[in-house]
C-alpha cells in the first residue's frame, strides 16, 4: 500500500488527502508581454487553515438579521400619540 502525505509548505501541517490543500502559484515576469520575456514561477502547497489565516479565500461576511419592522398597528398608534401631544 502506498500512502501519500501532503505537507503545507508554510506551517508544516500534514495530511493524507489533498482535499483541503491548495497549490499556490506565484509568477514573476518582466516587461509588458510575459510571452516575450523570461518568467519565474514557483508553486507551493498550502493547507486550508493557513490559506484562511492569510485571507486568500473569498469569505462571506456574516449576515445580520434584518431589523424588526413595526406592525401597521404600531405605526398607527405612534401617529395618534404624536397628533394628540
Amino acid at each position: 500500500m502506498i500512502v501519500t502525505t501532503y505537507t503545507c509548505a508554510r506551517c508544516g501541517h500534514a495530511q493524507t488527502t489533498n482535499g483541503q490543500m491548495w497549490t499556490i502559484r506565484v509568477s514573476v515576469s518582466h516587461g509588458t508581454s510575459a510571452s516575450n520575456y523570461p518568467s519565474t514561477t514557483r508553486d507551493a502547497l498550502w493547507c486550508r487553515k493557513y490559506v484562511e489565516e492569510k485571507a486568500l479565500l473569498p469569505s462571506n461576511p456574516p449576515i445580520d438579521p434584518p431589523p424588526e419592522l413595526p406592525t401597521i398597528e404600531d405605526l398607527i398608534r405612534e401617529i395618534v400619540r404624536e397628533e394628540l401631544s
